[in-house]
């Protein structure tokens, strides 16, 4: 996981995560937006995982951007 922590702004960046076992990727994604404070935003700026975002973004974490 490469994440971008903006302190300026409140605000956290995936800017890369892979995981080699499938659902891995969606725990490492619980476990960072549940740790920032709740007056953070996340954002996923470029995404080539081919569908991981849109659907991560669609249910669950509705307040990471992409």
């Amino acid at each position: 996981v490469h994440l971008i922590l903006d302190f300026i702004w409140d605000g956290i960046q995936f800017f890369e995560i892979t995981s080699a076992i499938k659902g891995y990727g969606e725990k490492m994604v619980k476990a960072v937006v549940t740790a920032i404070p709740d007056d953070w935003e996340a954002a996923v700026v470029m995404d080539y995982s081919g569908g991981f975002w849109d659907r991560i973004v669609g249910y669950e974490y509705s307040y990471v951007f992409s």
